[in-house]
């Protein structure tokens, strides 16, 4: 079959765009959600149409018909007029029905594998994802908690959305929470399952994976990616000791104070798959789209919804990119006038004002020193092993693929904040870190897979696929443990791995608790009266 470029832009721009519209509705005033909906709404229908005149009026086409190098002609339109660059066309990606019902399968039983639906256990941080779909299913938006302090659920619902209120209907129908919760949890996984195998035909297009053996392994690569963790380990276990376990462990490397975390595709879709799989979606679409300055808000506002730390990066590619375009444009002022066209000034007046209210409540929330946001202590006697963990979970490959994006500024932008990025903590886990660094690596992984579907007949290239090969091979070990735990639970304790034993996040509403202290901070906004979103933005308050 041929992949349809516009009917698959389409269905991610839903699955995108259509639960914060739901998020609007439920938490927003019905005239903050109306404007916000009518100028989103408005914008998303012009970016689709400009989307989808980038993709080129050859997607569709066999590539039999047309050669993937073919630039437009003369007479056809150019997306952006004040790029110089020629534009070229992708021909149309084929998949044989057979092999993309395959790879559909195998995500399914991926998923099912890591914890989606319940069936093999999942990850410890499902606890905190199906509280929060309790509380979403159950309880009236905005989300309020009253049984401690006075606060509301503020967290990148994205994800949570639709499942949510899949439950909150069969509450509706049967008069049962237990149900409404089945319901829930089992969207949830089905969801998370589409939005996977979305994100798949995305990178099959934006990769150029056109014969069943790329697409194959580009699904490989996909849900397994990750640096070289386990020979990062030994050589900074043989530098400092087996401190703070810098051996053995799946996902960190702990040495001498340090604690730092890149993590594998595996362990993001089990563990925090809310924070990614849209981030992706949005990655694509800003690799393929980058010169559409004028919806740049439009485009990366959602971000903030499913995943807000990764908006860091997003928006040095978006700054970036801007400068680059001024600086190697001849008409300069049509790049400004794209940058501040009224679809990107009415959707951050509008829509990001909203997110960024309704952020910046718990965003504020005094912290203990432990969770701010500050430097790492760096020092000669740990910096090697900061060196290491920077070669081996991304360095390697971005010297793999650097002669292919040596002109490219998104990747100098990518690489020196995925050095960075370690350097820095916050959270009790180092939650920047991981979260902040998604973009990149998914940037990073789709310049490997490009790379790999060269096939140059050349020895450098051959020594560059072979050194690719050994680190995503050697990436994979950690993730296949973690499948290998899941199926061995299931073998001992059967089909019940759901993780529910929060119930609720109200319990933890209360910042004299002295309990969980990453839960107490990280989910709720205290203090409600005088926050701009409680006060100007919210549907009711707490007294309502």
């Amino acid at each position: 079959m041929k992949t349809n470029s516009r009917l698959l832009l389409l269905i991610t721009f839903i699955y995108i765009y259509v639960p914060i519209l739901f998020f609007l509705i439920g938490y927003t005033k019905v005239w903050v959600w109306i404007i916000t909906a009518g100028v989103c709404i408005f914008y998303l229908i012009k970016m689709y149409k400009d989307y989808v005149r980038d993709l080129g009026a050859l997607y569709g086409v066999s590539e039999n018909e047309v050669n993937s190098n073919a630039t437009v002609a003369d007479n056809a339109e150019v997306p952006v007029a004040c790029v110089n660059k020629p534009k070229t066309l992708t021909p149309a990606t084929i998949i044989d029905i057979r092999l993309a019902v395959i790879i559909a399968a195998i995500i399914v039983i991926y998923c099912i594998y890591i914890g989606y639906g319940g069936i093999f256990v999942q990850a410890g941080d499902w606890s905190k994802h199906n509280a929060i779909l309790h509380d979403l299913a159950e309880k009236s938006w905005p989300v309020y908690y009253t049984s401690h302090e006075d606060s509301m659920l503020t967290y990148y619902l994205g994800q949570y959305i639709i499942p949510a209120l899949l439950g909150k209907f069969a509450i509706f129908v049967s008069g049962d929470r237990t149900v409404g919760f089945t319901v829930s949890s089992i969207s949830m996984a089905v969801w998370g399952v589409i939005g996977i195998y979305l994100v798949f035909l995305n990178l099959v297009r934006v990769s150029r994976s056109d014969t069943a053996l790329k697409q194959l392994r580009c699904l490989f690569i996909m849900l397994f990616f990750s640096g070289a963790l386990p020979i990062a380990q030994m050589l900074v276990s043989g530098i400092y000791g087996d401190d703070m376990y810098s051996m053995g462990n799946n996902h960190w490397m702990l040495f001498n104070g340090l604690m730092m975390q890149y993590r594998s595709n595996l362990v993001m879709l089990r563990w925090v798959f809310p924070q990614v799989i849209v981030i992706w979606m949005i990655a694509i679409m800003f690799l393929e789209h980058k010169d559409r300055l004028q919806y740049y808000v439009l485009l990366i506002s959602p971000v903030l919804m499913y995943g807000t730390f990764s908006i860091v990066m997003f928006a040095a590619f978006a700054l970036v990119w801007f400068i680059y375009m001024l600086y190697s444009s001849k008409d300069r002022k049509c790049c400004v006038d794209s940058a501040l066209a009224l679809s990107n000034s009415l959707s951050f007046i509008t829509l990001g004002s909203v997110i960024i209210a309704y952020f910046t409540g718990y965003m504020l929330v005094k912290k203990p020193s432990f969770l701010e946001f500050k430097m790492q202590e760096i020092t000669t006697g740990n910096i090697w092993g900061v060196l290491i963990f920077d070669l081996f979970m991304f360095g390697i490959m971005g010297i793999c693929v650097y002669k292919d994006h040596s002109l490219d500024p998104l990747y100098y932008v990518c690489m020196i904040l995925l050095t960075i990025f370690p350097l820095f903590t916050m959270g009790l886990f180092n939650d920047f870190v991981m979260s902040a660094s998604i973009p990149g690596l998914f940037m990073l992984m789709i310049w490997v897979i490009q790379y790999l579907n060269k096939n140059e007949d050349s020895k450098s290239y051959g020594i560059r696929v072979g050194v690719l090969a050994a680190c995503l091979l050697v990436g994979v070990w950690y993730q296949a443990m973690e499948i290998k735990e899941n199926v061995k639970y299931f073998s001992e304790y059967g089909a019940n791995g759901v993780q529910d034993y929060y119930r609720t996040l109200e319990t933890y509403s209360d910042r004299n608790s002295g309990e969980q202290e990453d839960l107490i901070y990280n989910y709720f906004t205290y203090d409600l009266d005088g926050k701009a979103f409680y006060e100007v933005f919210a549907r009711k308050k707490i007294e309502d």
